[in-house]
């Protein structure tokens, strides 16, 4: 049956597709983003524990997180966990041999001969003249079976539709989108993509934690998002919810998305996260002012 949501104050209807959460692990092992989030070893355990045990979660990893795939691998002691994706950092795009070693290096830290999905983690220059070697290395993945997927984490839609003709085997891409950017939510590509079997993911919900919480970092202290957070806990109010959930029931509003990544500090935000993902929630308009590209982009922050 499909789903009917009202969002921008259109009512829409969109295809109701099996939805997931994908635990990002780039806090297991090091502080991460504008937050410093940090999590111990075990709550790690926690979170992964109570993951395996369920088929609509999956957690996402890379050797760039450091130290994050080593500690999955120590919880899951070598049981067969297939619902893992794999990021490979540029610094493997150079050949095909160093393509297929950043693979299986991946795959031997986590203990795993397989997993869902290996993803290219961006593009842009820093594949460079390697598309060629990158292609056949996506090929050995699939014909190996040690994904059962290939794809792409990236910044918009344009990296999706040109990655998607040089390696039409691609099949999960990585998007970031939320409340206060929107600018990807009504795009007819990604509609269109994803009806046709594309998986896609959405990161950068809570914009690494910034739009929940109380935070001193220096981009919080910009008179611009101090407006949009106000904004955003308006509405939250008005709803009798909180901004958390306010921000995830956006991204759950996106058509084209089925999967929707988060990071964590312990146990407790996973599982109350987890509640809100599996709840239906209240019909809500959107409707908050967007962020510059300077706020909604993390790169520009550094």
């Amino acid at each position: 049956m499909p789903l009917t949501l009202r969002c921008l104050g259109y009512s829409l209807f969109v295809k109701t597709l099996p939805q997931s959460l994908v635990i990002g692990s780039a806090n297991f092992g090091t502080k991460y983003g504008a937050k410093n989030s940090w999590i111990s070893s075990d709550e790690v355990n926690r979170i992964i524990q109570d993951a395996t045990e369920r088929q609509n979660v999956f957690i996402e990893t890379s050797s760039s997180y450091l130290g994050a795939e080593a500690i999955i691998g120590e919880v899951l002691k070598f049981r067969k966990y297939r619902n893992i994706i794999l990021k490979v950092t540029p610094s493997a795009y150079s050949s095909e041999v160093a393509f297929m070693q950043s693979v299986e290096s991946s795959l031997l830290k986590i203990g795993q001969s397989s997993v869902y999905a290996i993803m290219l983690h961006g593009v842009g220059e820093s594949l460079g003249n390697s598309k060629t070697e990158v292609g056949i290395g996506i090929k050995n993945v699939l014909k190996s079976g040690m994904a059962e997927k290939v794809g792409l984490s990236c910044y918009d839609v344009s990296e999706v539709l040109a990655s998607k003709t040089v390696f039409p085997e691609m099949s999960i891409f990585q998007l970031p989108e939320n409340i206060i950017d929107q600018r990807k939510k009504n795009s007819k590509e990604l509609k269109e993509l994803s009806e046709n079997g594309v998986i896609f993911q959405v990161r950068s919900i809570f914009l690494q934690g910034l739009l929940i919480g109380n935070s001193d970092t220096e981009i919080c202290k910009a008179s611009e998002f101090e407006k949009l957070r106000a904004e955003i806990d308006m509405l939250a109010a008005a709803h009798d919810i909180d901004t958390t959930e306010l921000c995830l029931r956006y991204a759950l509003s996106i058509g084209w998305a089925s999967q929707f990544v988060m990071g964590f500090e312990n146990f407790d935000q996973y599982s109350r996260n987890l509640r809100i993902f599996e709840s239906n929630g209240s019909d809500i308009l959107f409707e908050v002012s967007k962020g510059s590209d300077f706020i909604i982009d993390p790169r520009n922050w550094s």
